[in-house]
C-alpha cells in the first residue's frame, strides 16, 4: 500500500529539525566549515554546517558578550 504524499506531509518534513553530529561535537566534516570571526573585539570560532537546520550560540560566549 503506497502512502499518499500530501502538502501537509511535505511541510512536516521541512519543519523537522536536523542537527548534524559535526555541529553537536563542534568538529569539521564534509558539510562543515570552520572560520574565525570577530564580535566587537572578541575573536570567535564559527562553524558553518550546511547539514543543520538551526543555528546555535555558545551560552558562555553569549553571556560574555552580553548578547
Amino acid at each position: 500500500m503506497e502512502e499518499e504524499v500530501t502538502e501537509d506531509r511535505v511541510n512536516e518534513k521541512e519543519l523537522t529539525p536536523h542537527i548534524s553530529l559535526d555541529a553537536l561535537e563542534g568538529t569539521v566534516g564534509l558539510n562543515t566549515m570552520k572560520v574565525n570571526g570577530k564580535i566587537d573585539k572578541t575573536i570567535v570560532c564559527i562553524l558553518i554546517d550546511s547539514g543543520s537546520t538551526h543555528n546555535f550560540l555558545n551560552n558562555t560566549l553569549a553571556l560574555k558578550l552580553q548578547l
